[in-house]
């Protein structure tokens, strides 16, 4: 499932520090043709959230495949939803200031992105 994972997602699109790091080496070491496990990741990583995170991971794990492929699915399609939530908030918050400094070129700017924004979340 991690070259799956890997083909919808990227370290980015995670909004915790945390998770990005943890995913970051989750695609390293399975490119470098390591075994990801629990075990094997705890020894990369130090911090208890870190931990928290690799153990609360651990249980989809134990899922059967079919109900394991629907949760990864379902997880993948609400970090996608997130990002593009935040994409439009960060957006709007620029085109307001923007509009209040007058910044005619840079209001452009930020609304040709926002509309692209929303084109492209259409045609999914």
């Amino acid at each position: 499932m991690i070259s799956h994972v890997r083909s919808c997602l990227e370290p980015g699109d995670f909004q915790d520090e945390k998770i990005t790091r943890i995913v970051s080496l989750i695609f390293e070491l399975a490119g470098q043709g390591k075994k990801i496990c629990p075990s094997n990741l705890a020894n990369y990583l130090n911090d208890e959230k870190s931990l928290e995170c690799i153990c609360e991971a651990a249980l989809i794990s134990e899922a059967p495949e079919t109900n394991r492929e629907l949760i990864i699915n379902d997880c993948i399609r609400m970090i996608k939803n997130r990002k593009h939530l935040l994409e439009r908030q960060r957006l709007h918050e620029e085109i307001k200031l923007a509009e209040i400094q007058k910044d005619e070129e840079k209001l452009e700017k930020l609304r040709r992105e926002f509309c692209s924004l929303i084109k492209g979340a259409e045609k999914k």
